[in-house]
């Protein structure tokens, strides 16, 4: 029980594309609707049956009953996670029912009934389940016909040979369509996980070999010289590769049209890349230029192992769409990663500020715990910085402090972070420095201090037990000792004193 207030909702993070929760009751189930039209449907059929297929009473109440159970039978399967025999079962079951019929009577018109069975099973299922049901016709057809060869044989053959050829492709575009529907969520999860990384680019390459079932994906971006390089791939050992501005270049192609490029089969194609000649078990290559403010701002490319003949195939389609959601999704990250780079930098200095400084504080101490190296930090304060502003007013202090950053930087060595904690008061990351290597950086930055002006600094040597409170502290208490001591000088904290051991703890017990 949640106490002092609103019972506390747990929320599982599964987003939009999770299961529906239903509040209430709608009256009835939710698929009866479209059981209801399809039984329907079947017993109109079924009272044709009755009415216009001449035989006796019983024989044509049975077709019609028949086609009542199939759809009661389909109407059960709704829903259910079946695979192609259990989808095809009531067809199948359909098929024999009219064989059974068509021999007992000798009637023709069963077969046009067996049509319309095979036309909704190729609407509704897959191809597997099609060939199955296509099987159980072929034998449906050819016992009536092997029982009355003379009034049914030569339209078995002919039934035979039609079905496939009607049921084939109906099947491929209704799937076709389905494969459509069922894209979108699939497209929206996508865009929603691009969102929500700092870098789309991942995300989407990653994603891309599946949705388009492509073998790889690239996305070729221009660097700040103008040269595309591939900023990110589904193979590694692509990414950094500079792709030269050739006539026959696809993605330069792309970019100068500003228009997809199509290659259906790279077999036939002299004029490729020297770099996509080396992929040779790629025969199909679609590149999508990615728009950002009206110019391409890159280039998507899929490759495909077995070759894409038609350029209005599905699977180009989801490269486009792919394209179109990393306009959208590449701008914003870029967007909030500036943002969030402009966050943590000092408007005044161009240094880290420091939100920035907390964060990687945090990321050097987790990283020296793990490898076991030295990690120092340090706080640098100008001397009588308040006194320099009441005398020069604060224009000029405000250069000071851009100049003492610029002469600091360039004192400090590479993969050490100058940051400005507030004021006239920096900090310094030291990473693999221990305290002396510390003092001799932080002696170096003193002594670069510009325009005639002192600073003092604070020096602390992580233990890599002590939290960053715990350390900044030390580092505050060195610079206070460094001020104490006259100013101008660089104060190195003692190392805490180790926690006592275990038999050291005990002897401090009373007997």
């Amino acid at each position: 029980m949640h106490r002092g207030g609103t019972p506390k909702l747990e929320v599982d993070p599964a987003g939009a594309d999770a299961p529906v929760l239903v509040v209430g009751d709608a009256g009835g189930p939710p698929w009866l609707p479209a059981v209801a039209a399809e039984l329907l449907a079947f017993t109109a059929i079924a009272a044709a049956v009755v009415v216009l297929i001449p035989g006796p009473d019983a024989t044509r109440a049975g077709g019609g009953l028949a086609l009542v159970a199939l759809a009661t039978w389909r109407a059960l399967l709704r829903g259910r996670a079946v695979g192609p025999v259990g989808r095809a079962l009531p067809a199948v079951a359909f098929a024999a029912a009219m064989a059974v019929l068509a021999a007992i009577t000798g009637e023709p018109l069963y077969d046009v009934i067996l049509c319309f069975n095979v036309l909704l099973v190729a609407l509704q299922n897959d191809r597997r389940t099609l060939a199955i049901v296509l099987a159980a016709t072929w034998a449906a057809l050819a016992v009536p016909a092997l029982v009355h060869p003379a009034g049914l044989g030569l339209r078995a053959l002919v039934w035979s040979v039609l079905l496939p050829l009607l049921a084939l492709p109906i099947q491929r575009r209704s799937q076709e369509l389905r494969d459509r529907v069922a894209l979108g969520p699939r497209l929206r999860a996508l865009q929603a996980e691009m969102l929500a990384r700092p870098d789309s680019r991942e995300a989407l390459v990653r994603a891309a070999p599946e949705l388009a079932g492509c073998e790889l994906v690239a996305l070729v971006e221009p660097d700040r010289a103008g040269a595309f390089v591939v900023t990110a791939a589904s193979r590694d050992d692509l990414v950094g590769t500079q792709v030269p501005d050739v006539a026959h270049s696809l993605v330069h192609r792309a970019n100068r049209a500003g228009a997809p490029v199509f290659v259906p089969d790279a077999r036939r194609t002299a004029e490729l890349p020297p770099r996509l000649a080396e992929l040779a078990a790629i025969t199909s290559w679609f590149c999508a230029p990615v728009m950002g403010s009206g110019v391409v701002a890159a280039v998507l490319c899929a490759g495909w192992e077995r070759p894409v003949r038609d350029p209005g195939d599905l699977r180009i389609d989801v490269v486009r769409s792919l394209a179109s959601e990393a306009s959208t999704t590449i701008d914003h990250t870029d967007l909030l990663r500036s943002l969030s780079a402009s966050a943590s930098r000092d408007q005044l200095t161009g240094l880290t500020n420091r939100r920035g400084w907390d964060g990687l504080l945090a990321k050097e101490m987790a990283i020296s715990r793990s490898r076991g190296a030295p990690l120092s930090v340090a706080i640098i304060d100008l001397d009588r910085f308040k006194d320099y502003n009441d005398l020069n007013g604060h224009p000029a202090g405000d250069r000071l402090l851009r100049t003492a950053a610029g002469a600091w930087t360039a004192a400090i060595r590479q993969g050490d972070v100058l940051a400005r904690w507030g004021g006239e008061e920096f900090t310094l990351l030291l990473p693999d420095c221990g305290g002396a290597c510390a003092l001799e950086v932080v002696e170096r930055v003193r002594r670069s201090t510009p325009g005639g002006e002192t600073c003092s600094a604070g020096i602390a040597s992580w233990d890599g037990r002590e939290s960053a409170i715990e350390l900044f502290e030390r580092m505050d208490e060195a610079l206070y000792a460094a001020k104490a001591a006259g100013r101008d000088v660089a104060m190195l904290s003692p190392l805490p004193a180790p926690p006592p051991s275990p038999g050291d703890a005990a002897a401090l017990l009373p007997a």
